[in-house]
Protein backbone atom coordinates (compact mmCIF):
# COMPACT_ATOMS: atom_id res chain seq x y z
CA UNK A 1 0.00 0.00 0.00
CA UNK A 2 2.96 2.32 0.56
CA UNK A 3 3.86 2.26 -3.10
CA UNK A 4 0.33 3.18 -4.14
CA UNK A 5 -0.25 5.85 -1.45
CA UNK A 6 0.18 8.89 -3.76
CA UNK A 7 -2.65 7.70 -5.99
CA UNK A 8 -4.79 6.79 -2.98
CA UNK A 9 -4.24 10.13 -1.26
CA UNK A 10 -4.95 11.97 -4.49
CA UNK A 11 -8.26 10.09 -4.86
CA UNK A 12 -9.18 10.77 -1.23
CA UNK A 13 -8.46 14.47 -1.72
CA UNK A 14 -10.76 14.67 -4.74
CA UNK A 15 -13.51 12.87 -2.82
CA UNK A 16 -13.14 15.32 0.08
CA UNK A 17 -13.44 18.27 -2.30
CA UNK A 18 -16.54 16.76 -3.89
CA UNK A 19 -18.28 16.10 -0.54
CA UNK A 20 -17.37 19.59 0.67
CA UNK A 21 -18.91 21.17 -2.44
CA UNK A 22 -22.12 19.19 -1.92
CA UNK A 23 -22.34 20.30 1.73
CA UNK A 24 -21.66 23.92 0.76
CA UNK A 25 -24.34 23.83 -1.94
CA UNK A 26 -26.84 22.43 0.55
CA UNK A 27 -26.00 25.15 3.06
CA UNK A 28 -26.48 27.90 0.45
CA UNK A 29 -29.34 26.57 -1.62
CA UNK A 30 -30.99 23.93 0.59
CA UNK A 31 -30.79 21.26 -2.09
CA UNK A 32 -31.09 18.44 0.45
CA UNK A 33 -34.68 17.76 1.61
CA UNK A 34 -35.65 18.30 5.29
CA UNK A 35 -36.62 14.81 6.35
CA UNK A 36 -38.14 15.91 9.64
CA UNK A 37 -40.32 18.55 7.96
CA UNK A 38 -41.49 16.08 5.32
CA UNK A 39 -42.40 13.54 7.97
CA UNK A 40 -44.23 16.17 10.02
CA UNK A 41 -46.27 17.25 7.00
CA UNK A 42 -47.15 13.63 6.24
CA UNK A 43 -48.27 12.92 9.81
CA UNK A 44 -50.19 16.19 10.04
CA UNK A 45 -52.04 15.41 6.82
CA UNK A 46 -52.84 11.92 8.05
CA UNK A 47 -54.24 13.29 11.32
CA UNK A 48 -56.34 15.94 9.53
CA UNK A 49 -57.80 13.32 7.20
CA UNK A 50 -58.75 11.16 10.15
CA UNK A 51 -60.19 14.18 11.98
CA UNK A 52 -62.54 14.87 9.07
CA UNK A 53 -63.79 11.30 9.11
CA UNK A 54 -64.11 11.13 12.90
CA UNK A 55 -65.95 14.48 12.96
CA UNK A 56 -68.89 13.05 11.02
CA UNK A 57 -68.91 9.86 13.06
CA UNK A 58 -68.78 11.82 16.30
CA UNK A 59 -71.78 13.95 15.25
CA UNK A 60 -73.68 10.71 14.67
CA UNK A 61 -72.50 9.35 18.03
CA UNK A 62 -70.88 6.32 16.36
CA UNK A 63 -67.98 5.90 18.80
CA UNK A 64 -67.63 2.17 17.98
CA UNK A 65 -66.77 2.97 14.38
CA UNK A 66 -64.22 5.54 15.52
CA UNK A 67 -62.56 3.01 17.83
CA UNK A 68 -62.41 0.38 15.07
CA UNK A 69 -60.88 2.85 12.63
CA UNK A 70 -58.24 3.78 15.24
CA UNK A 71 -57.40 0.11 15.78
CA UNK A 72 -57.01 -0.60 12.02
CA UNK A 73 -54.81 2.49 11.63
CA UNK A 74 -52.54 1.47 14.55
CA UNK A 75 -52.13 -2.04 13.11
CA UNK A 76 -51.24 -0.78 9.62
CA UNK A 77 -48.80 1.92 10.75
CA UNK A 78 -46.11 0.52 13.05
CA UNK A 79 -44.89 4.03 13.92
CA UNK A 80 -48.16 4.85 15.76
CA UNK A 81 -47.93 4.14 19.47
CA UNK A 82 -51.40 5.35 20.47
CA UNK A 83 -54.47 7.21 19.13
CA UNK A 84 -57.14 8.93 21.23
CA UNK A 85 -60.27 11.05 20.74
CA UNK A 86 -60.83 13.60 23.50
CA UNK A 87 -64.18 15.50 23.81
CA UNK A 88 -63.53 18.97 25.15
CA UNK A 89 -61.12 18.77 28.06
CA UNK A 90 -62.71 15.68 29.51
CA UNK A 91 -61.54 12.09 29.45
CA UNK A 92 -61.09 10.14 26.24
CA UNK A 93 -64.22 8.93 24.52
CA UNK A 94 -62.22 6.52 22.32
CA UNK A 95 -58.57 5.38 22.32
CA UNK A 96 -56.18 2.68 21.03
CA UNK A 97 -52.94 1.94 22.89
CA UNK A 98 -51.74 3.28 26.23
CA UNK A 99 -52.36 6.92 25.30
CA UNK A 100 -51.78 8.25 28.81
CA UNK A 101 -48.28 6.86 28.71
CA UNK A 102 -47.26 8.02 25.22
CA UNK A 103 -49.02 11.42 25.07
CA UNK A 104 -46.61 13.97 26.46
CA UNK A 105 -47.88 17.38 25.19
CA UNK A 106 -49.54 19.76 27.64
CA UNK A 107 -53.04 21.11 26.83
CA UNK A 108 -53.17 23.54 23.93
CA UNK A 109 -53.26 23.52 20.12
CA UNK A 110 -49.57 22.92 19.27
CA UNK A 111 -48.10 19.74 17.71
CA UNK A 112 -44.61 18.23 17.36
CA UNK A 113 -43.05 15.72 14.99
CA UNK A 114 -44.04 12.83 17.25
CA UNK A 115 -47.13 14.33 18.92
CA UNK A 116 -49.84 15.39 16.43
CA UNK A 117 -53.03 17.18 17.66
CA UNK A 118 -55.96 18.10 15.35
CA UNK A 119 -59.24 19.73 16.50
CA UNK A 120 -62.61 18.16 15.62
CA UNK A 121 -65.44 20.61 14.93
CA UNK A 122 -69.17 20.23 15.32
CA UNK A 123 -70.59 22.97 13.21
CA UNK A 124 -68.74 26.20 13.99
CA UNK A 125 -67.85 24.99 17.49
CA UNK A 126 -64.99 22.78 18.60
CA UNK A 127 -66.28 19.41 19.69
CA UNK A 128 -63.02 17.66 20.67
CA UNK A 129 -59.42 16.81 19.74
CA UNK A 130 -57.80 13.89 17.84
CA UNK A 131 -54.40 13.02 19.30
CA UNK A 132 -51.82 10.75 17.64
CA UNK A 133 -48.61 9.67 19.44
CA UNK A 134 -45.85 8.38 17.06
CA UNK A 135 -42.64 6.61 17.79
CA UNK A 136 -39.61 8.94 17.81
CA UNK A 137 -38.74 9.63 14.15
CA UNK A 138 -34.99 9.95 14.78
CA UNK A 139 -33.22 7.56 17.14
CA UNK A 140 -30.44 9.22 19.08
CA UNK A 141 -26.79 8.15 18.81
CA UNK A 142 -24.62 6.92 15.93
CA UNK A 143 -27.22 4.40 14.72
CA UNK A 144 -29.85 7.05 14.02
CA UNK A 145 -27.29 9.29 12.37
CA UNK A 146 -26.12 6.49 10.09
CA UNK A 147 -29.71 5.67 9.10
CA UNK A 148 -30.23 9.20 7.88
CA UNK A 149 -30.87 9.26 4.13
CA UNK A 150 -28.67 12.34 3.75
CA UNK A 151 -25.73 10.67 5.53
CA UNK A 152 -26.20 7.50 3.48
CA UNK A 153 -26.22 9.57 0.31
CA UNK A 154 -22.96 11.27 1.29
CA UNK A 155 -21.38 7.91 2.19
CA UNK A 156 -22.36 6.39 -1.16
CA UNK A 157 -21.08 9.48 -2.95
CA UNK A 158 -17.74 9.26 -1.13
CA UNK A 159 -17.28 5.50 -1.76
CA UNK A 160 -18.27 5.53 -5.41
CA UNK A 161 -16.41 8.77 -5.95
CA UNK A 162 -13.19 7.31 -4.51
CA UNK A 163 -13.40 4.26 -6.82
CA UNK A 164 -14.18 6.42 -9.82
CA UNK A 165 -11.42 8.93 -9.09
CA UNK A 166 -8.89 6.16 -8.43
CA UNK A 167 -9.61 4.38 -11.74
CA UNK A 168 -9.66 7.66 -13.65
CA UNK A 169 -6.43 8.97 -12.15
CA UNK A 170 -4.67 5.63 -12.58
CA UNK A 171 -5.49 5.50 -16.26
CA UNK A 172 -4.76 9.17 -16.74
CA UNK A 173 -1.35 9.01 -15.06
CA UNK A 174 -0.37 6.06 -17.21
CA UNK A 175 -0.94 8.12 -20.33
CA UNK A 176 1.51 10.73 -19.13
CA UNK A 177 5.21 10.40 -19.90
CA UNK A 178 6.75 9.22 -16.61
CA UNK A 179 10.22 9.23 -18.13
CA UNK A 180 10.11 13.02 -18.15
CA UNK A 181 11.30 12.93 -14.54
CA UNK A 182 14.50 11.20 -15.72
CA UNK A 183 17.08 13.70 -16.99
CA UNK A 184 17.92 13.48 -20.67
CA UNK A 185 21.62 12.86 -19.96
CA UNK A 186 20.70 9.85 -17.81
CA UNK A 187 18.47 8.41 -20.53
CA UNK A 188 21.23 8.93 -23.09
CA UNK A 189 23.72 7.12 -20.85
CA UNK A 190 21.35 4.19 -20.38
CA UNK A 191 20.72 3.94 -24.13
CA UNK A 192 24.38 3.24 -24.89
CA UNK A 193 24.49 0.23 -22.55
CA UNK A 194 24.38 -3.22 -24.15
CA UNK A 195 22.28 -4.56 -21.29
CA UNK A 196 18.56 -3.96 -21.29
CA UNK A 197 17.60 -1.51 -18.53
CA UNK A 198 14.06 -1.02 -17.23
CA UNK A 199 12.89 1.36 -14.50
CA UNK A 200 9.50 0.49 -12.96
CA UNK A 201 7.27 2.05 -10.33
CA UNK A 202 5.88 0.13 -7.31
CA UNK A 203 2.98 -1.13 -9.47
CA UNK A 204 5.42 -2.83 -11.93
CA UNK A 205 4.58 -0.13 -14.50
CA UNK A 206 7.46 0.72 -16.85
CA UNK A 207 8.73 4.24 -16.26
CA UNK A 208 11.77 3.99 -18.52
CA UNK A 209 13.20 1.39 -20.91
CA UNK A 210 16.46 1.83 -22.79
CA UNK A 211 17.00 1.00 -26.45
CA UNK A 212 18.75 -2.29 -25.74
CA UNK A 213 15.76 -3.70 -23.86
CA UNK A 214 13.35 -2.45 -26.52
CA UNK A 215 15.44 -4.15 -29.20
CA UNK A 216 15.54 -7.41 -27.26
CA UNK A 217 11.78 -7.58 -26.84
CA UNK A 218 11.13 -6.29 -30.35
CA UNK A 219 9.09 -3.24 -29.29
CA UNK A 220 9.51 0.51 -29.51
CA UNK A 221 10.96 2.05 -26.33
CA UNK A 222 8.27 4.75 -26.24
CA UNK A 223 5.46 2.20 -26.55
CA UNK A 224 6.76 0.35 -23.49
CA UNK A 225 6.14 3.33 -21.18
CA UNK A 226 3.11 2.90 -18.95
CA UNK A 227 2.88 -0.85 -19.62
CA UNK A 228 2.97 -3.49 -16.94
CA UNK A 229 6.36 -5.22 -17.11
CA UNK A 230 4.76 -8.46 -15.88
CA UNK A 231 2.32 -8.33 -18.81
CA UNK A 232 4.97 -8.67 -21.52
CA UNK A 233 5.41 -11.93 -23.45
CA UNK A 234 7.22 -13.90 -20.77
CA UNK A 235 7.15 -17.65 -21.43
CA UNK A 236 8.40 -20.90 -19.93
CA UNK A 237 11.36 -22.55 -21.66
CA UNK A 238 13.55 -25.60 -21.05
CA UNK A 239 16.05 -23.44 -19.23
CA UNK A 240 13.68 -21.03 -17.47
CA UNK A 241 10.25 -22.00 -16.07
CA UNK A 242 7.72 -19.21 -15.74
CA UNK A 243 8.09 -17.87 -12.16
CA UNK A 244 5.15 -17.54 -9.80
CA UNK A 245 6.37 -14.05 -8.94
CA UNK A 246 8.64 -12.03 -11.18
CA UNK A 247 11.97 -10.94 -9.69
CA UNK A 248 11.21 -7.21 -9.85
CA UNK A 249 7.91 -7.73 -8.02
CA UNK A 250 9.68 -9.77 -5.36
CA UNK A 251 12.48 -7.20 -5.11
CA UNK A 252 9.98 -4.41 -4.43
CA UNK A 253 8.02 -6.52 -1.95
CA UNK A 254 10.90 -7.72 0.23
CA UNK A 255 13.40 -4.94 -0.60
CA UNK A 256 16.03 -7.49 -1.60
CA UNK A 257 18.30 -7.69 -4.65
CA UNK A 258 17.69 -10.46 -7.17
CA UNK A 259 20.63 -11.74 -9.24
CA UNK A 260 20.82 -13.88 -12.42
CA UNK A 261 17.17 -14.93 -12.62
CA UNK A 262 16.60 -16.76 -15.91
CA UNK A 263 13.47 -15.69 -17.82
CA UNK A 264 12.11 -16.84 -21.17
CA UNK A 265 10.70 -14.26 -23.57
CA UNK A 266 8.94 -14.52 -26.93
CA UNK A 267 9.98 -11.60 -29.12
CA UNK A 268 7.77 -9.96 -31.74
CA UNK A 269 9.37 -12.15 -34.45
CA UNK A 270 8.20 -15.22 -32.44
CA UNK A 271 11.74 -16.21 -31.53
CA UNK A 272 12.38 -17.43 -28.00
CA UNK A 273 15.01 -15.52 -26.05
CA UNK A 274 16.68 -16.40 -22.76
CA UNK A 275 17.32 -13.38 -20.53
CA UNK A 276 19.19 -13.13 -17.23
CA UNK A 277 17.56 -10.54 -14.96
CA UNK A 278 19.14 -8.60 -12.08
CA UNK A 279 16.86 -6.44 -9.93
CA UNK A 280 17.42 -3.88 -7.22
CA UNK A 281 14.79 -1.88 -5.28
CA UNK A 282 14.92 1.93 -5.50
CA UNK A 283 14.53 3.86 -2.22
CA UNK A 284 13.89 7.53 -1.59
CA UNK A 285 15.54 9.71 1.06
CA UNK A 286 13.22 8.30 3.72
CA UNK A 287 14.05 4.71 2.81
CA UNK A 288 10.68 3.99 1.20
CA UNK A 289 10.71 1.79 -1.90
CA UNK A 290 9.63 3.80 -4.94
CA UNK A 291 10.21 1.17 -7.61
CA UNK A 292 12.92 -1.07 -8.98
CA UNK A 293 15.72 -1.07 -11.52
CA UNK A 294 15.96 -4.24 -13.62
CA UNK A 295 18.73 -5.15 -16.04
CA UNK A 296 18.41 -7.87 -18.70
CA UNK A 297 21.26 -9.73 -20.43
CA UNK A 298 20.46 -11.78 -23.53
CA UNK A 299 22.25 -15.13 -23.15
CA UNK A 300 20.38 -16.95 -25.91
CA UNK A 301 23.42 -17.35 -28.18
CA UNK A 302 25.62 -18.31 -25.23
CA UNK A 303 23.14 -20.96 -24.13
CA UNK A 304 22.94 -22.29 -27.68
CA UNK A 305 26.74 -22.44 -27.83
CA UNK A 306 26.78 -24.29 -24.51
CA UNK A 307 24.25 -26.78 -25.83
CA UNK A 308 26.33 -27.33 -28.96
CA UNK A 309 29.41 -27.80 -26.79
CA UNK A 310 27.58 -30.29 -24.61
CA UNK A 311 26.44 -32.18 -27.70
CA UNK A 312 30.01 -32.17 -29.01
CA UNK A 313 31.28 -33.44 -25.64
CA UNK A 314 28.60 -36.10 -25.70
CA UNK A 315 29.60 -37.18 -29.18
CA UNK A 316 33.26 -37.09 -28.13
CA UNK A 317 32.49 -39.27 -25.13
CA UNK A 318 30.65 -41.72 -27.36
CA UNK A 319 33.62 -41.73 -29.72
CA UNK A 320 35.93 -42.24 -26.75
CA UNK A 321 33.89 -45.21 -25.60
CA UNK A 322 33.97 -46.60 -29.13
CA UNK A 323 37.74 -46.16 -29.21
CA UNK A 324 38.11 -47.86 -25.83
CA UNK A 325 35.91 -50.70 -26.97
CA UNK A 326 37.87 -51.06 -30.20
CA UNK A 327 41.13 -50.95 -28.24
CA UNK A 328 39.83 -53.69 -25.96
CA UNK A 329 38.89 -55.72 -29.00
CA UNK A 330 42.30 -55.12 -30.55
CA UNK A 331 44.00 -56.00 -27.28
CA UNK A 332 41.99 -59.20 -27.13
CA UNK A 333 42.90 -60.08 -30.69
CA UNK A 334 46.55 -59.22 -30.05
CA UNK A 335 46.83 -61.28 -26.86
CA UNK A 336 44.44 -64.18 -27.43
CA UNK A 337 44.51 -67.28 -29.53
CA UNK A 338 41.61 -66.76 -31.97
CA UNK A 339 40.52 -70.40 -31.81
CA UNK A 340 40.64 -71.29 -28.13
CA UNK A 341 40.54 -67.84 -26.45
CA UNK A 342 43.63 -68.65 -24.38
CA UNK A 343 46.63 -66.30 -24.25
CA UNK A 344 48.79 -66.60 -27.33
CA UNK A 345 52.46 -67.42 -26.87
CA UNK A 346 53.69 -63.81 -26.68
CA UNK A 347 50.93 -62.63 -24.29
CA UNK A 348 51.38 -65.80 -22.24
CA UNK A 349 55.00 -65.01 -21.49
CA UNK A 350 54.08 -61.39 -20.61
CA UNK A 351 51.55 -62.65 -18.06
CA UNK A 352 54.02 -65.22 -16.73
CA UNK A 353 56.62 -62.50 -16.13
CA UNK A 354 54.12 -60.78 -13.82
CA UNK A 355 53.56 -64.04 -11.92
CA UNK A 356 57.31 -64.63 -11.60
CA UNK A 357 57.82 -61.12 -10.18
CA UNK A 358 54.99 -61.63 -7.71
CA UNK A 359 56.40 -65.02 -6.70
CA UNK A 360 59.82 -63.48 -6.02
CA UNK A 361 58.26 -60.63 -4.02
CA UNK A 362 56.22 -62.98 -1.86
CA UNK A 363 58.82 -65.78 -1.78
CA UNK A 364 56.17 -68.15 -3.09
CA UNK A 365 56.44 -71.24 -5.28
CA UNK A 366 55.56 -71.32 -8.98
CA UNK A 367 54.01 -74.36 -10.61
CA UNK A 368 53.99 -75.22 -14.33
CA UNK A 369 51.72 -77.77 -16.04
CA UNK A 370 52.21 -78.79 -19.69
CA UNK A 371 49.13 -80.35 -21.33
CA UNK A 372 49.26 -82.23 -24.63
CA UNK A 373 46.22 -83.80 -26.33
CA UNK A 374 46.81 -87.49 -26.99
CA UNK A 375 46.78 -88.63 -30.64
CA UNK A 376 45.55 -85.25 -31.83
CA UNK A 377 46.77 -85.88 -35.40
CA UNK A 378 44.28 -88.75 -35.68
CA UNK A 379 41.35 -86.37 -35.07
CA UNK A 380 42.42 -84.27 -38.05
CA UNK A 381 43.15 -87.30 -40.24
CA UNK A 382 39.94 -89.20 -39.46
CA UNK A 383 37.38 -86.44 -38.93
CA UNK A 384 38.91 -83.36 -40.53
CA UNK A 385 40.49 -80.21 -39.23
CA UNK A 386 37.09 -78.76 -38.23
CA UNK A 387 36.66 -81.52 -35.68
CA UNK A 388 40.26 -81.00 -34.59
CA UNK A 389 39.52 -77.34 -33.96
CA UNK A 390 36.47 -78.30 -31.90
CA UNK A 391 38.62 -80.66 -29.82
CA UNK A 392 41.14 -77.87 -29.15
CA UNK A 393 38.37 -75.51 -28.11
CA UNK A 394 36.74 -78.10 -25.84
CA UNK A 395 40.02 -78.94 -24.12
CA UNK A 396 40.84 -75.23 -23.57
CA UNK A 397 37.45 -74.61 -21.95
CA UNK A 398 37.84 -77.68 -19.75
CA UNK A 399 41.27 -76.57 -18.52
CA UNK A 400 40.07 -73.00 -17.87
CA UNK A 401 37.12 -74.27 -15.81
CA UNK A 402 39.50 -76.00 -13.39
CA UNK A 403 41.94 -73.11 -12.88
CA UNK A 404 41.82 -70.28 -10.37
CA UNK A 405 41.31 -66.67 -11.43
CA UNK A 406 44.97 -65.74 -10.97
CA UNK A 407 46.32 -68.74 -12.92
CA UNK A 408 47.58 -68.21 -16.48
CA UNK A 409 46.62 -70.48 -19.41
CA UNK A 410 48.29 -70.19 -22.82
CA UNK A 411 48.33 -72.13 -26.07
CA UNK A 412 51.94 -73.22 -26.19
CA UNK A 413 51.96 -75.13 -29.45
CA UNK A 414 49.61 -76.83 -31.91
CA UNK A 415 47.83 -79.17 -29.49
CA UNK A 416 49.87 -78.24 -26.46
CA UNK A 417 48.76 -75.93 -23.60
CA UNK A 418 50.74 -74.51 -20.70
CA UNK A 419 49.44 -73.50 -17.27
CA UNK A 420 51.42 -71.43 -14.73
CA UNK A 421 50.14 -71.34 -11.14
CA UNK A 422 51.41 -69.05 -8.40
CA UNK A 423 51.76 -69.89 -4.70
CA UNK A 424 50.84 -73.62 -4.83
CA UNK A 425 52.07 -76.60 -2.89
CA UNK A 426 53.16 -79.82 -4.52
CA UNK A 427 49.99 -81.55 -3.35
CA UNK A 428 47.72 -78.82 -4.70
CA UNK A 429 49.60 -78.71 -7.99
CA UNK A 430 49.24 -82.47 -8.45
CA UNK A 431 45.55 -82.30 -7.50
CA UNK A 432 44.84 -79.57 -10.07
CA UNK A 433 46.77 -81.44 -12.77
CA UNK A 434 44.92 -84.68 -12.06
CA UNK A 435 41.58 -82.84 -12.05
CA UNK A 436 42.40 -81.35 -15.47
CA UNK A 437 43.29 -84.79 -16.87
CA UNK A 438 40.16 -86.43 -15.49
CA UNK A 439 37.76 -83.72 -16.72
CA UNK A 440 39.32 -83.76 -20.21
CA UNK A 441 38.76 -87.50 -20.34
CA UNK A 442 35.15 -87.24 -19.08
CA UNK A 443 33.88 -84.01 -20.65
CA UNK A 444 35.90 -82.80 -23.64
CA UNK A 445 34.88 -85.60 -25.99
CA UNK A 446 31.19 -85.09 -25.19
CA UNK A 447 31.59 -81.36 -25.94
CA UNK A 448 32.31 -82.17 -29.61
CA UNK A 449 28.69 -82.62 -30.67
CA UNK A 450 29.44 -83.31 -34.32
CA UNK A 451 31.03 -86.69 -33.48
CA UNK A 452 29.18 -88.85 -30.97
CA UNK A 453 31.21 -90.98 -28.58
CA UNK A 454 34.46 -89.23 -29.34
CA UNK A 455 37.17 -90.04 -26.80
CA UNK A 456 39.60 -87.27 -25.89
CA UNK A 457 42.47 -87.66 -23.39
CA UNK A 458 45.58 -85.68 -22.54
CA UNK A 459 49.02 -86.22 -21.03
CA UNK A 460 50.33 -83.77 -18.45
CA UNK A 461 53.81 -82.86 -17.18
CA UNK A 462 54.15 -81.04 -13.87
CA UNK A 463 56.99 -79.22 -12.12
CA UNK A 464 57.29 -76.90 -9.09
CA UNK A 465 59.91 -74.28 -8.27
CA UNK A 466 61.90 -74.39 -5.05
CA UNK A 467 61.11 -71.92 -2.28
CA UNK A 468 64.75 -71.15 -1.51
CA UNK A 469 65.59 -70.09 -5.08
CA UNK A 470 64.05 -67.55 -7.47
CA UNK A 471 62.01 -69.34 -10.16
CA UNK A 472 63.35 -69.36 -13.71
CA UNK A 473 60.47 -69.78 -16.13
CA UNK A 474 62.53 -71.25 -18.94
CA UNK A 475 63.95 -73.86 -16.61
CA UNK A 476 60.50 -74.72 -15.29
CA UNK A 477 59.09 -74.99 -18.81
CA UNK A 478 61.89 -77.36 -19.72
CA UNK A 479 61.27 -79.49 -16.64
CA UNK A 480 57.51 -79.64 -17.31
CA UNK A 481 58.22 -80.59 -20.92
CA UNK A 482 60.46 -83.46 -19.76
CA UNK A 483 57.69 -84.67 -17.43
CA UNK A 484 55.21 -84.46 -20.29
CA UNK A 485 57.56 -86.54 -22.49
CA UNK A 486 57.69 -89.12 -19.72
CA UNK A 487 53.86 -89.21 -19.49
CA UNK A 488 53.53 -89.82 -23.20
CA UNK A 489 56.19 -92.48 -23.17
CA UNK A 490 54.58 -94.37 -20.32
CA UNK A 491 51.16 -94.82 -21.92
CA UNK A 492 49.56 -91.34 -22.20
CA UNK A 493 46.41 -90.08 -20.34
CA UNK A 494 48.37 -89.58 -17.15
CA UNK A 495 50.18 -87.00 -15.03
CA UNK A 496 53.93 -87.18 -14.51
CA UNK A 497 55.93 -85.03 -12.11
CA UNK A 498 59.44 -83.87 -12.99
CA UNK A 499 62.14 -85.43 -10.83
CA UNK A 500 65.65 -83.96 -10.71
CA UNK A 501 68.56 -86.31 -11.03
CA UNK A 502 70.40 -84.61 -8.12
CA UNK A 503 67.60 -83.44 -5.78
CA UNK A 504 64.19 -85.02 -5.33
CA UNK A 505 61.43 -82.71 -6.64
CA UNK A 506 59.15 -81.11 -4.11
CA UNK A 507 56.30 -82.77 -5.97
CA UNK A 508 57.58 -86.31 -5.34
Amino acid sequence: MRGRSPLVWLSLGLVSVTVSLVLLSNALFHVAPDEAQQMYQYRKALAESLAGQFSRLAQDGNLAAITEAMRVLAERDATIQSVALRQGMREFVAQVGDHRRYWLLPPGDGSTLDQIRVPILKGPDRWGTLELAFRPAVVGGVGGWLRSAWVQFLGALAGLGFVGYWIFMRRTLRQLDPSAVVPQRVRAALDVLTEGIVLIDPSDVIVLANRSFAARVGLDAQSLLGRDLCGLAWIATRHAPLPERFPWTASIADRQIRVSVALGFRASDQTERLLLCNCSPIRDDRGMVRGALASFSDVTELEQANEQLLEALKDLNVSKQDVLRKNEELHWLATRDPLTGCFNRRAFFEQVETLVARSVERRATLGVVMVDIDHFKLFNDRHGHAVGDQVLTAVAKTIQSVLRQEDVLGRYGGEEFCVVLNDVTAALLNEIAERIRRRIENESGASVRSIKGLSVTASLGVTLSLVESAPDIQTLLGEADQALYEAKGSGRNRVCVFRSKDVSSAAA
